[in-house]
């Protein structure tokens, strides 16, 4: 708090209760600090501001002619705060939201369970498919969107959000029944979970310098959150998001030098930006997302220290395979 208008603080306290003893209850101070603060007051004026003789206190004339100027400032920052408080109050109508799968099954719903509580006249609208992205023209165009690319489109602005590693992860009791793979190589003997899309599948596996034979992948899913379920539930091995397998102890992270970084950003229309429901929205997303991101580096379990040799004959995809699947991977998140 600025010192001078705490000092201003204590003097209208201790004007109001006529003492300096009766006034430091309220302010939250022990007597000798209100003293201390009116000598700095008086110091700065150059003038006694009470008549010490009296009991309750007086004001002197240099008090009396003091006193409108604190009364002023703080009728100004009770304004302020009241204006502040009304304008979350009236923070309201609806708010569509366009997420990544996992993101949009996992961690937003109960942020938003939370927002309502807070903001109970914001509606939300998450689409995880659907909507269109922001700056569309179309009617059914999200507010917000996290994205895995920035926007090309010069209506749009961008706030990068950080990145969710990924990586292949597999429940510890089927590792423990099957063993643990050591290379790459071996992942063709355990039962990986894929897309029901083989394009897809094949698009994944690239961006993390995966080739495998199109035998490897034995079960298939129709979305990203059932592979996860499925993962869960120990049918076998795919690829998961870091934070969100660290929220399940059951889940182990095998070949940690398989990986990548999925970077996020928060997209919005420009003209969106000073929009009071909005802005209550996307804040409670960035901190929301930031948490789910410290996830990664705050999971207590070991990483099992695996040999990254390759074997004899070993796969590796080849530079112009990666490049094409990055390529196609932002495009497609740009155009989502």
């Amino acid at each position: 708090m600025n010192k001078e208008w705490e000092d201003y603080r204590v003097f209208l306290a201790v004007t109001r209760k006529g003492g300096f003893a009766a006034a430091a209850p309220s302010l939250g101070m022990v007597t000798a600090t209100v003293k201390r603060h009116i000598e700095r007051l008086e110091e700065t004026m150059g003038a006694a501001l009470f008549d010490r003789t009296s009991q309750p206190l007086t004001l002197t004339p240099a008090g009396s002619a003091l006193k409108s100027v604190p009364e002023s400032m703080e009728r100004a920052d009770v304004a302020f705060r009241e204006a502040a408080l009304t304008e979350q109050r009236e923070a309201r109508g609806a708010v569509r939201v366009l997420a990544p799968e996992l993101l949009g099954e996992y961690v937003l719903p109960p942020l938003f369970g939370k927002l309502r509580r807070s903001h109970p006249d914001i509606h939300i609208e998450l689409d995880l498919a659907f909507a269109r992205a922001p700056g569309a023209r179309q009617e059914n165009a999200a507010d917000l969107a996290i994205m895995g690319a920035a926007p090309r489109s010069g209506e749009l602005t961008a706030e990068r959000l950080g990145s969710s590693p990924c990586g292949l992860f597999a429940r510890r009791d089927l590792l423990d029944r099957l063993g643990r793979p050591v290379c790459v190589e071996e992942l063709d003997r355990f039962p990986v979970i894929g897309l029901r899309s083989d394009a897809k599948t094949r698009l994944s596996h690239a961006l993390l310098g995966l080739s495998l034979a199109d035998g490897a992948t034995r079960i298939r899913c129709d979305t990203a959150a059932r592979q996860f379920d499925a993962v869960r539930s120990g049918l076998g091995l795919a690829i998961c998001e870091v934070p969100l397998a660290a929220r399940y102890p059951e889940l182990e992270r095998v070949l940690p030098e398989v990986g990548r970084d999925a970077p996020l950003w928060m997209v919005m229309h420009k003209s969106q930006a000073d929009v009071l429901r909005v802005r209550v929205v996307r804040e409670a997303i960035e901190r929301e997302v930031n948490r789910y991101h410290s996830l990664s580096a705050a999971d207590p379990r070991p990483v099992r220290v695996l040999d990254a040799r390759p074997a004899a004959g070993a796969r590796s995809e080849p530079p112009a395979a990666m490049a094409w699947a990055t390529r196609a991977a932002t495009q497609l998140a740009a155009t989502a």
